[in-house]
């Protein structure tokens, strides 16, 4: 810096620390901090600030943390920005409790948070459904003098309640929005327009998008990739090719999520010659497949049994950069475990465990296709071998077990695996509750049948 004429103070090393920052390169931001304090200039608030907001968005929240005692074990005060910093990096670490504890004491210390807080905490609830206590933010907010809620706390708002099945509460609120004259974007129609669809009222859906167009708000490519999503998965093709040609008079084309939608969507039906003929015009059209797109596809002829196709693809797949994720893999896997070509099956599934992509269900595929086969003992293996290399059974595991005890009568064994499951911390859903119950009722143990099916009640689980 001082060969480039460059005075050294506080304002320049600022600078500096933001750049950095900005790219990304939190390490050399870090180091001009230390070096700041090496050279006797007293980093302020903004030094802090701007550190703790990047690493909170890197999802390195102990370390934006470490930063923030630092700073007030100087003695320089928090201001909104530290504070907003910390909240979101609270949030997208899913510690909601903590993120209200430093909201508050942010509060305590009249430091009065702005549009900024409010937004991360309104999405912050809306993200794990707690719409009460998103409103009630929403509400202060309002209340307050100087701030306007925008169109990012309105998206939130209307994906939370979408989130949870409220979509007609959504379309409420924004009708409400509308009559007094509040201005959405795309991004909150939307938002709405997946919660129809996710709920299957395609046509409500439809009605929305035309309500949002005489409103004066365009659809976008997003609005038209949602809708075209739900009009597949209700079949409905001349509705889609409808939605297609509108799109294209708005000069909008086709870009990788939407074509992995539609992809994705046929490769479910069954509908290969479809997909294919899509991944064809896509290719065409200069449109770059992503590791989704591949595995929409390997998916689908994976399970049509046409396994030597999707090799190819996954070899195309290989040559063109895209490296297989758990899911393209676990398509293969699930195919020779239904098929019961277990030697091929935990062939492959060592090889995604030396490369760190077994998982859970990867696991529970395996142990379901010997359990399957009538291997018991390898199946069993598989699960200590899946606990040694740090990977939980769940409900899904340990209701296979179970299920395949009480199919050979042995109900002292699916018992005791009941009980383990009950130990560890995994609550069971109604399909474990019914193995069970339909174990003890068929080995003519009744009194533990009804005791389960009394704790499932209580549970409020539904058979």
């Amino acid at each position: 810096m001082s060969k480039a004429g460059i005075r050294q103070n506080v304002y320049s090393y600022n600078c500096l620390i933001n750049g950095h920052c900005k790219s990304r390169n939190l390490l050399k931001a870090e180091f001009f901090l230390h070096q700041m304090n090496e050279k006797g200039l007293a980093p302020t608030v903004v030094t802090y600030s701007t550190l703790i907001d990047a690493f909170c968005k890197e999802g390195k929240t102990q370390k934006a943390f470490r930063l923030y005692h630092e700073m007030t074990g100087k003695g320089i005060v928090p201001n909104v920005y530290t504070y907003s910093s910390l909240i979101f990096g609270l949030f997208r670490a899913n510690m909601i409790p903590e993120a209200s504890k430093m909201f508050f004491e942010m509060v305590e210390s009249n430091v009065l948070p702005n549009e900024i807080t409010y937004n991360i905490m309104i999405e912050g609830y809306c993200r794990v459904g707690d719409m009460m206590r998103a409103f009630k933010l929403f509400e202060e907010m309002v209340a307050r003098g100087g701030l306007k809620p925008d169109t990012y706390t309105y998206r939130s708002l209307i994906s939370g309640l979408c989130s949870i099945g409220r979509a007609s509460e959504a379309k409420d609120l924004v009708d409400n929005l509308h009559k007094k004259h509040n201005r959405l974007n795309e991004m909150c129609y939307s938002a709405l327009l997946h919660g129809f669809c996710r709920e299957g009222r395609l046509m409500e859906a439809l009605r929305a998008a035309r309500e949002m167009v005489e409103r004066d708000i365009n659809m976008d490519l997003v609005c038209y990739t949602v809708l075209l999503d739900g009009t597949l998965r209700k079949n409905g093709m001349r509705l889609m090719f409808g939605l297609l040609e509108e799109m294209f008079r708005h000069k909008l084309s086709p870009d990788t999520v939407l074509y992995t939608s539609m992809i994705g969507n046929y490769s479910r039906a069954g509908k290969l010659r479809e997909a294919l003929g899509l991944w064809d015009v896509m290719v065409s059209e200069g449109v770059a497949p992503n590791v989704m797109t591949y595995t929409a596809l390997i998916n689908g002829l994976c399970k049509n049994g046409s396994i030597n196709e999707a090799e190819t693809f996954l070899k195309e797949m290989l040559v063109s950069g895209e490296m297989p994720n758990q899911v393209t893999y676990g398509c293969f896997l699930d195919h020779l475990t239904k098929t019961g070509d277990m030697k091929s099956a935990a062939e492959l599934h060592r090889v995604m465990l030396k490369g760190f992509l077994a998982n859970t269900v990867t696991y529970n595929m395996l142990i379901r296709g010997f359990c399957k086969t009538g291997r018991l003992r390898e199946a069993s293996e598989f699960l200590i071998d899946m606990i040694g290399n740090g990977i939980f059974p769940d409900c899904i595991t340990y209701s296979t077990f179970i299920y395949e005890y009480c199919k050979r009568g042995d109900i002292p064994e699916a018992i005791k695996t009941w009980e383990c499951m009950i130990r560890e911390g995994v609550k069971p859903d109604m399909l474990a509750y019914n193995f069970m119950i339909y174990g003890c009722c068929v080995s003519g143990n009744l009194v533990k049948a009804f005791e389960l099916r009394g704790e499932m009640m209580r549970m409020g689980i539904k058979s």
